[in-house]
């Protein structure tokens, strides 16, 4: 009997002894983004406002800074520099496809720069084309997210 309750005394023991924490992992980069004009190849009016406040609306979700829209490139590097960040521009593109559906496409370049770092694509059909901007515009932003490693907004 004895064995026993020395055996239940050493996992207690070892049961009560203060574990270690995970080294919490560094915080991802922040980024600054600089929204270019959208690019409306539709002709359907109001798409393009449409578009630039469902972009700017996507954005705000996430833990990233918008650059000024006035900012020079001397500005901007001196800005990104100051406070630690990566410049990123995002371009939307919205053409009508084949398909009388929209097809869209969101260019990643970098900021002030202007180097193309990826090309994300997606497309839509079966709606009228003024419907079809708001879930091309979601999908496009959460992908620039997945890529870039961005964080929702808290």
């Amino acid at each position: 009997m004895r064995p026993v309750a020395v055996l239940v005394l050493c996992a207690t023991l070892a049961g009560a002894a203060p574990k270690k924490q995970a080294a919490k992992p560094p915080d991802p980069p922040r980024y600054s983004v600089a929204l270019a004009p959208v690019f409306d190849g539709t002709v359907t009016e109001g798409v393009k406002g449409r578009a630039e406040e469902l972009l700017a609306a996507q954005l705000a979700s996430f833990r990233v800074e918008r650059a000024p829209v006035t900012e020079t490139a001397a500005d901007a590097q001196r800005r990104l520099t100051a406070k630690k960040l990566v410049g990123v521009e995002l371009t939307l593109t919205l053409k009508r496809s084949a398909a009388e559906g929209l097809d869209a496409s969101l260019l990643l370049s970098t900021y002030p720069g202007h180097a193309l770092k990826t090309e994300l694509r997606a497309s839509a059909s079966g709606a009228p084309i003024a419907d079809l901007v708001a879930p091309l515009v979601q999908k496009l932003v959460a992908d620039a997210a997945l890529e870039l490693k961005w964080q929702r907004a808290p």
